[in-house]
């Protein structure tokens, strides 16, 4: 074991003479109280360090850093480590001895000179040590970051200037590979930082690290950098000009957010997405261009560049996502790509300005080869119909809505999604034809068209979102394919001219309020492959007059079938362990078939005034007081079970209790319970 801890010993040793020979870099430190400057290598005592090669450099080196036990803790301590909830992190730290900040098992250290602060970083056995700077006191105005501290490279800038009011410039030296790694928002709210020297030893640079630095003004980029991270420079408004890389592969969400002086980007090859809200409100910001690599603008990328005037996009871009570009109010040229698949609702809203091509009552976006790529608006608010042209490939979601005199549209085939709320309160909608390659129907795509009367739903669509038909109080019949497996919520709510539609075998859900208010429905056939009915579901389908509920269903949500003032027989449902506050208010309800697999009846069957009996399985357990408030008609509650048990339910009814008996009963069970039933011809009825 000695002979290992030595040869370990002369190893690093030797490999940090290697490496001081090999470095000649040389900065200073700068307190700005005095003009005095410092070379930038110090020792641990604050002595400056002349020679990497000194021999005493080695012992001192391996008398401060090594030790036996530190061979077992080489690749892990938590010293650091802000996160002392973790168990390793607690019996980690049970076998070290912090004094002063110095460990004296296994010398993890924190060490100040001259307002910095520095931290000992570990690496593998064939690796140096290195240093990060965490700390740096806050009456450092112009702050020249060493190179080395104690003959090893400070590596690290990690949260060290946060709020840092009064710092005016900082000069990072070429021996720091990161910023902000571990702790972000490095130079976070200093809000007198105007300038920032960051040399091309930086790939990384960590989240919110410039966020809220008001004066910057410039800031060098090292030729290095992998990606702008989020919130990089968030709210950076004095920022006139940004460099970005060919290293750079992504910009992150909020990178620029805010950089209300920013004037010109180019965006570099190596670009391939744009995050979320990248330049909002940016609003010096007066042209961009989009070199090949960009694939992907994100939502709301340039929203309230108020000052943008013209965007270049190149082959290869794929998606423009929504809100891009909206309120870019004096936004004049745009072309978009044939490569582009995806445009976004409302990628372009309210930019008044856009030059466009004309086809009918259209103003289109486009490129070359195809100018009607995007029906961005509608000429006229006052038209009946509206020709499209057949080249189109995307809608703007917003044209059409509100559009109180459109009566007939036919969607081009190309068109394989209504975005959401497209046709919202159309209210003068009578027919529309849907492409037979539409996939996708959004929400409220059809909300409020109050005159819609019918609508074929191609077999190609696979997804309806909620409120999609909500309030088309004039639709009287839908045809779903079966291609679609859920009913999302509010889907037909308010469809208070519903007649007839169509379950198919592949909808497994029905969402909470999807028929209700349906008060003219007068059948529903509800398939085998339906396993869950949301709350509300039904409710006031007053029209409703019977309903069999399949075996397969698991889940009735509370009042599914409330207010359906006809329902006057409900068969089912089964295999669900508890009935939950449903089937209430169902004033015509007169005879009720519970199938095998409740178990317990709470809450259910209130008001229903009509009702004569229920068959209950004998499964059941138990049956709440609550149950069948108000049905002062109920006459019998047939429990299919041959074993009398009374305390199933203890409630008002209870006298109405029947147990099945096949034949007629004999004096003993008389003796034992006095109620019994049996099926003749199918009818319950009691002997």
């Amino acid at each position: 074991m000695k002979r290992k801890i030595l040869l370990f010993n002369l190893m690093l040793a030797s490999l940090i003479g290697i490496a001081g020979c090999n470095d000649n870099s040389s900065s200073s430190i700068n307190n700005d109280n005095t003009d005095d400057t410092t070379d930038n290598q110090f020792d641990s005592n604050g002595s400056e360090s002349t020679s990497k090669n000194d021999s005493s450099l080695s012992e001192s080196f391996n008398e401060l850093h090594f030790s036996t036990e530190w061979l077992f803790d080489q690749f892990e301590h938590w010293h650091g480590c802000v996160d002392e909830g973790l168990e390793k992190v607690k019996k980690d730290k049970e076998k070290h001895n912090l004094v002063d900040g110095k460990c004296t098992i296994c010398d993890y250290r924190i060490e100040t000179y001259q307002g910095y602060t520095f931290q000992l970083e570990r690496k593998t056995d064939f690796e140096l040590l290195s240093y990060s700077l965490v700390d740096v006191d806050e009456d450092i105005i112009n702050a020249i970051i060493p190179s080395y501290y104690n003959a090893l490279p400070v590596e690290r800038v990690s949260g060290c200037f946060k709020d840092h009011v009064n710092l005016v410039s900082v000069t990072i030296p070429n021996t720091v590979r990161f910023i902000s790694k571990y702790a972000t928002g490095t130079f976070s709210g200093c809000s007198s930082l105007k300038s920032v020297y960051i040399p091309d030893s930086v790939h990384y640079i960590g989240e919110n690290t410039f966020e809220g630095c008001t004066s910057l003004e410039s800031v060098r980029l090292p030729n290095r950098l992998d990606s702008i991270r989020y919130n990089t420079f968030y709210g950076c408004s004095s920022l006139k000009e940004i460099n970005i890389p060919e290293s750079v592969t992504e910009i992150g969400d909020y990178a620029f957010y805010g950089c209300s002086n920013l004037i010109n980007v180019s965006i570099p090859n190596s670009i391939v997405s744009l995050g979320n809200e990248v330049f909002s409100n940016c609003q010096s910001l007066k042209s961009i261009s989009f070199l090949n690599g960009v694939q992907k603008i994100g939502k709301e990328s340039f929203k309230n560049c108020i000052s943008l005037e013209n965007v270049s996009f190149k082959e290869g871009l794929l998606t423009i996502d929504e809100s891009a570009f909206e309120n870019c109010s004096i936004l004049k040229n745009i072309n978009i790509p044939n490569s582009v698949t995806v445009i976004g609702d409302n990628a372009f809203y309210n930019c008044g300005n856009l030059k466009c091509n004309e086809f009918g009552n259209g103003l289109y976006l486009g490129n070359d080869c195809n100018k009607f790529v995007y029906l961005h608006k509608i000429k006229s608010q006052d038209v009946a119909s509206i020709d499209i042209s057949k080249e189109v490939l995307f809608i703007n979601n917003s044209i059409f809505k509100g559009l109180n005199k459109l009566e007939f549209l036919s969607l081009p085939e190309c068109i394989n999604e209504i975005s959401n709320s497209m046709f919202e309160n159309c209210i003068s909608l009578k027919e529309i034809k849907l492409s037979n390659n539409l996939k996708l129907i959004g929400y409220n795509a059809f909300e409020g068209c109050a005159m819609l009367e019918n609508i074929s739903i191609p077999s190609t669509v696979s997804e309806i979102n909620p409120y999609a038909f909500s309030g088309c109080s004039s639709l009287k019949s839908v045809y779903i394919p079966d291609s679609v497996n859920h009913i999302r919520e509010n889907t037909f709510y308010g469809c208070s001219s519903l007649k007839e539609i169509n379950i198919p075998e592949s909808v497994t859900i029905i969402g909470d309020n999807a028929f209700y208010g349906c008060s003219s429905l007068k059948e529903i056939n509800i398939p085998e492959s339906v396993t869950k009915i949301g709350n509300n579901a039904f409710y006031g389908c007053s029209s409703l007059k019977e309903i069999n509920i399949p075996q397969n269903i698991k889940d009735i949500a509370g009042d599914a079938f409330s207010e359906c003032s006809s329902l006057s027989s409900i068969v089912g449902p089964g295999n669900i362990s508890i009935l939950f506050y449903n089937f209430n208010y169902l004033v015509s309800l007169k005879h009720v078939k519970i199938l095998q697999g409740v178990e317990i009846i709470r809450g259910s069957f209130w008001r229903c005034y009509e009702l004569q009996y229920i068959i209950l399985p004998n499964s059941i357990k138990m049956i709440d007081e609550s149950s069948f408030e108000g049905c002062d008609k109920l006459e019998n509650i047939f429990m299919e079970s041959s074993v009398v048990n009374e305390n199933i339910y203890n409630g008002k009814y209870k006298d109405k209790m029947l147990f099945y008996s096949e034949l007629e009963p004999t004096d003993k069970q008389l003796e034992t319970y006095k109620k019994y039933w049996r099926y003749i011809d199918n009818v319950p009825t009691p002997w």
